[in-house]
């Protein structure tokens, strides 16, 4: 079997989640199907994989803004634009033979691949609703203009949402509700998480953890409330409280923090899953957000216990049942300190049970095959 996979951007490392996505498709197909990457990032080949480069295209560009200007495209798919798509599908048509199935990730790089994909079956992996995700951006909104434009996007990205819904054999996404959008040939496979050992007789260096990618706006409220409210008072009443942050592209602010009041800001962080071993007790004050919390899983898999918003553990309901949850973002030092203080080793034992039993990526992968072998 030949599969093309279209990535926006590269999946090595994987630290978004559409790179972790790319990962998991090439990890369930691997073994037993040749894969063509084409993407727009340079990589080097890796996993069995070829790559196709996607090259820059200025015209492009301008044809992009044009149907976004035009309303005939929400904003998003700008991000997918700036290249010659056309010309890299013909190039591996050409080195390769037509594919038996086409994975595209993300609803915004549809508008500019559909029409060229050389494949007889096609799979859109949107992970979760962009119209979802621009409702959660006009609520996070500051000013009138912003909220409105960002309700205006999601009406267009939400028109875009059904039509590919009709292009393609199936739409994946990582939760019912994103599904939801995508109508009947949706198919839900969660990202789940790889389960690696842990050691329960190490010593964890910090008390408290926090990760994620920064620049993207939930998780940048998420710290910065994080800072404002939570930290100074848990140091307030726990002063030898110690805290991890990471993730990509920690912005400056965050960086001068590193050294201070307890605090440890490592960014980017080379392996996230011993980084997490290290760690006692997860804050995730997460108030938006679609699809699931990638950093809930995470965590939950470290075997870390978490005080967490309903937001972080929106499609988890097990995880929430052995978690703390505290939508009160000034109720948060209390209840992290009582739980650091009586049972965390327990609590994050719980929780990782939970993910050995039920969120093992390798269940995810095998849906993935199989949904490919059943639309081929």
């Amino acid at each position: 079997m030949k599969v093309l996979l279209i990535a926006p951007r590269a999946p090595w490392p994987p630290y978004t989640g559409d790179r972790v996505r790319a990962t998991m498709w090439i990890e369930a197909l691997r073994h037993d199907a040749e894969i063509v990457l084409a993407t727009p990032e340079d990589t080097t080949p890796r996993d069995g994989v070829e790559v196709e480069t996607v090259h820059r295209s200025r015209a492009e560009l301008v044809k992009g803004i044009g149907r976004v200007l035009m309303h005939r495209s929400p904003l998003h798919t700008i991000l997918a634009t700036p290249w010659d798509w056309r010309d890299a599908m013909l190039r591996a048509e050409d080195r390769h033979g037509t594919f038996d199935a086409a994975i595209v990730l993300l609803s915004r790089t549809d508008p500019v691949v559909y029409r060229f994909l050389p494949a007889r079956r096609r799979i859109l992996d949107a992970i979760d609703s962009a119209a979802r995700g621009m409702r959660e951006r006009a609520g996070a909104a500051t000013s009138t203009p912003a909220r409105l434009f960002w309700k205006w996007d999601a009406w267009r990205a939400r028109a875009l949402e059904r039509s590919a819904a009709l292009r393609y054999d199936a739409v994946v996404t990582v939760a019912p509700e994103e599904s939801a959008a995508f109508g009947e040939k949706a198919v839900t496979i969660p990202m789940d998480v790889d389960v690696a050992p842990v050691d329960e007789t190490a010593e964890r260096l910090y008390d408290f953890g926090f990760w994620g990618r920064f620049p993207y706006f939930a998780n940048d409220e998420a710290v910065r409330m994080l800072f404002e409210v939570i930290w100074p008072e848990i140091r307030r009443r726990r002063p030898e409280s110690t805290l991890f942050i990471g993730g990509a592209d920690a912005p400056r602010w965050l960086r001068a923090l590193d050294g201070k009041d307890g605090i440890s800001v490592v960014s980017p962080v080379e392996d996230r899953a011993l980084a997490l071993r290290q760690v006692r007790v997860a804050l995730l004050p997460v108030l938006r957000g679609t699809g699931q919390s990638l950093k809930t899983l995470e965590a939950a898999e470290a075997a870390c216990a978490i005080v967490g918003t309903t937001t972080a553990f929106r499609g988890f309901a097990e995880l929430a049942d052995a978690a703390v949850i505290e939508d009160d973002l000034r109720r948060f030092p209390e209840r992290a300190i009582a739980l650091i203080e009586n049972g965390s080793a327990e609590a994050g034992a719980q929780l990782r049970d939970i993910v050995v039993r039920q969120h093992n990526r390798a269940h995810s992968l095998a849906r993935m095959r199989e949904l490919v072998y059943a639309i081929t």
